[in-house]
């Protein structure tokens, strides 16, 4: 119960961290999103541990249902090196991974983003070229029964 009740102290302190030390290499231009799940247990059986903090959601990478939360990260492109956390978001394990970069992320202007395909979004991506000047890159839906070639052409 002590550690739920520090996690606005949490925010802050890793809030301050990030945004005290940048490294160098670090290009400010470009940005990294990925997000991984926390998982609890699995969705066939019921959560005993955080039960106020877990919700069922599914997995798509391990295509299984869990509870649990989700990490989303956003970090800095630090070529040759890993990226540097610029941001980080804990979300229920339920919400849809799009209204994370929605809510938090996309009024950042002059920045190329980097995501998932489950990050495309056209409304959204006209609105942030047209008042951020910023845009996001998602791979290409690979189309059923296209040769490997052809998908690497696209």
């Amino acid at each position: 119960m002590r550690i739920n009740r520090l996690s606005e102290a949490f925010k802050k302190f890793f809030d301050l961290l990030f945004s005290g030390y940048c490294p160098e290499d670090c290009d400010m231009d470009t940005s990294l999103m990925d997000s991984l799940p926390i998982i609890s247990c699995s969705g066939k059986r019921s959560p005993s541990i955080a039960k106020e903090l877990t919700v069922k959601g599914f997995c798509s990478n391990k295509s299984m249902y869990y509870y649990g939360l989700k990490l989303h990260a956003l970090a800095f492109h630090r070529p040759e090196h890993l990226p540097f956390p610029e941001s980080i978001v804990i979300i229920p394990a339920s919400e849809n991974d799009l209204n994370v970069h929605r809510q938090n992320w996309s009024d950042i202007s002059n920045r190329s983003f980097y995501g998932d395909k489950i990050c495309y979004d056209a409304e959204q991506l006209e609105n942030m070229d047209i008042k951020y000047n910023s845009t996001i890159l998602t791979p290409l839906k690979a189309v059923k029964g296209q040769s490997e070639i052809t998908r690497q052409c696209n």
